[in-house]
Parts: structure tokens; C-alpha cells; sequence
């Protein structure tokens, strides 16, 4: 259906994005090293594309849903199609990470985390780094996995609920989660953790994938309008300094998330599945994987390019090019050869 293709189209944008600011910013440093300056536009756009994950993630949960709300044993099961679906990839990338820190740890200019790190880590649990202070796991970019894990189980427990109403209590809860987080100032680190104003986002979604849900539809040019003030947005946002606030994020970048997320579902025409919007699907189906394995695939480009590359001119746009396109070819073959046929046997399994 068009609105699951739009929002496929968007999940690979959003890990390109995600790649390419980390891609970006690698080329920066680089150049610097040659003694020459470079400044990636855009290069802001990792953080817009992790809050866009966010905002379909709230999406995909009700929609893809819709036929359990209110049915006996649907928390079990959403439970066993996410889990199966998230954690055998994230828990491959955290062990190879280990793996690469245990034999080449300068390489990843890191300590050695403790084993209470280790444990939390793999149980999405959130806790504050002893290196650097800040509230990510082993795999930095796990992070955002530990809010899709708290948002999964609060989705799970309302799923005895219609829809309407669960989705409702879903906003609701948030809501008062970060409300309760801004008056109480909790010390506990999950509890800072997820009392942040980004889980909101996932509200956000939901809000729209119920929308989707009931049959709700924008003429086009109301939603072809919400797409170009939503990219405006973006680059307004994206243009300069990341914002600091406690709220400032969910405005600056979570906002026009959702609006380009309406936009594209929202739209009373269907799409055309021409080349260009299958080879984008493509990017969709593998875009966990984009996410989770480019800062690898990166990493590697890098070192190559450092020692067979032309040094004297840095990284450059051409590193960048390289960088994303590798991360591209990896991540189609990490989904098709593991990712895919890993989730399917442990569904079944879950099935059975």
C-alpha cells in the first residue's frame, strides 16, 4: 500500500541521513589534518534523521498493529515480532564492537567498559558512561534502541485496549512522563533517561499512523504543502548549531518530523512504484542495518583512505561518496544474508 511504501521511502532517507552526518563529520576532521578547510552542508542532518526514526517508529507500532488492539495475547506478540525484529542485529554489532575493543582497542580510542556496562548494554537498560558521562551503551548508537525498547513495552501493555483508546493513554503517559520528569528532576538514570521530552516523538507517530488508521487524508496540495514546509524546517534546523534545550529539540527537529511523516502517508494519492521508489524501498527494508553498521563500514573507509588515499587534499566529498556508498552495498547485504532470515526463523519460532 502507498502509505507503507512512503514510510519505507522515509526510513531510508533517514538512515542515509543518520550515515551521512557521521560520514561528514569524519571527512571534516580529515581535511583538517591536511591543512585544509571543509565544511559539509547539512551535516547536522545524523540527529534530524534519528528523530524521524523516532517519529515512524510510533507510526509502524499502530499501524502495523491494527489488527491485534484489543485481542487476547497481543502484548506477547508484539513483543516477540519487535524483539525478533531488533535485537539479533544490534546484539551482532555490540559483540563485534567488543571483539574489535578487546584486539584493537586504540583504534576505537575507547576504554574497556566494566561488566556491569557489558550486561546493561545488551538488556537496553540506560546508564551513565564512566568514560565521557553520558547515558550511552557499549555501541553508542544503541541509545536510541533503548528508547524503542521502553516505547515497545509501553505500547505492549495498552494493547489490551481498542485503538482509540490506546492510543490515547499512549499520549497520555508520555505526556505525564515528561512533565513528571521537568517537576521531579529524578536522579535515577533511566528515569532521566526516559522522562526526555524525544519520547514524545514516538506520541507523535502514533498520533499519525492512528490517523492513517481511521482513513484520514490530505488533499494533495495541503500535503505537498506539509512536505516543503517540513524540509524547510529541516534546514533551517539543520543549518547551524543542534539544539540544547530540554524542549528545544522536540520542536526544532522532532516537529517537522511529523509534519513530513503526515504528509507523505496522510496524501488522498497513491504512489508509483516506478524504479526509483522500489530501489528507495530497498533502502527502507535495510535501513536498521544502514544504521547500525555504516559507523563500521565508516570507520574502515577512513582507515583505508588514510593510509592508500591521496593524504595531501584530506577526505573530502569523495570520502564521503565512498563512505555512504559502501555503507549502502554492506547494509543491503547484511539484511538479505542475516538480518531478514534471522527475523523470520525466530517469528516463526515465537509462532510456534
Amino acid at each position: 500500500m502507498k502509505q507503507i511504501l512512503s514510510v519505507q521511502v522515509l526510513r531510508g532517507l533517514a538512515a542515509l541521513s543518520v550515515a551521512y552526518g557521521h560520514a561528514a563529520y569524519d571527512a571534516l576532521q580529515m581535511a583538517a589534518r591536511a591543512g585544509r578547510e571543509m565544511d559539509p552542508a547539512f551535516r547536522e542532518l545524523s540527529a534530524a534523521g534519528v528523530d524521524l526514526f523516532f517519529v515512524i517508529s510510533g507510526f509502524v507500532m499502530v499501524w502495523s498493529s491494527r489488527a491485534l488492539f484489543g485481542q487476547p495475547g497481543a502484548a506477547a506478540t508484539f513483543l516477540g515480532r519487535r524483539l525478533a525484529r531488533i535485537v539479533p542485529l544490534y546484539w551482532a554489532t555490540t559483540t563485534l564492537y567488543l571483539l574489535a575493543a578487546l584486539v584493537l582497542p586504540q583504534a576505537l580510542n575507547s576504554a574497556l567498559p566494566s561488566l556491569s556496562e557489558i550486561v546493561q548494554s545488551y538488556l537496553f537498560i540506560p546508564y551513565q558512561r564512566l568514560d565521557d558521562g553520558s547515558f550511552q551503551p557499549i555501541y553508542r548508537l544503541g541509545w536510541t534502541l533503548n528508547y524503542e525498547m521502553f516505547f515497545y513495552i509501553c505500547f505492549a501493555a495498552l494493547l489490551w485496549l481498542p485503538a482509540p483508546r490506546a492510543v490515547a493513554a499512549l499520549v497520555l503517559a508520555f505526556v505525564l512522563l515528561v512533565a513528571g520528569g521537568s517537576v521531579l528532576a529524578p536522579r535515577a538514570v533511566p528515569l532521566q533517561f526516559w522522562t526526555q521530552p524525544i519520547v514524545l516523538e514516538f506520541a507523535l507517530g502514533a498520533l499519525v499512523g492512528y490517523a492513517c488508521l481511521k482513513g484520514w487524508r490530505l488533499p494533495p496540495a495541503a500535503g505537498l504543502a506539509a512536505v516543503v514546509v517540513a524540509l524547510v524546517w529541516f534546514a533551517l534546523a539543520t543549518g547551524g548549531a543542534l539544539p540544547t534545550g530540554r524542549f528545544e529539540r522536540l520542536f526544532v527537529l522532532g516537529g517537522p518530523a511529523a509534519l513530513l511523516l503526515a504528509g507523505t502517508t496522510l496524501i488522498r494519492t497513491e504512489a508509483r512504484e516506478g524504479a526509483a521508489w522500489r530501489w528507495l524501498a530497498v533502502l527502507g527494508d535495510a535501513s536498521y542495518a544502514l544504521y547500525l553498521i555504516h559507523p563500521i563500514v565508516i570507520r574502515a573507509v577512513n582507515v583505508a583512505w588514510s593510509r592508500f588515499g591521496p593524504g595531501d587534499i584530506g577526505g573530502g566529498w569523495p570520502f564521503i561518496v565512498v563512505s555512504l556508498a559502501l555503507s549502502v552495498l554492506a547494509s543491503v547485504l547484511v539484511f538479505r544474508v542475516f538480518e531478514r532470515p534471522v527475523t523470520k526463523r525466530l517469528q516463526a519460532l515465537a509462532r510456534s
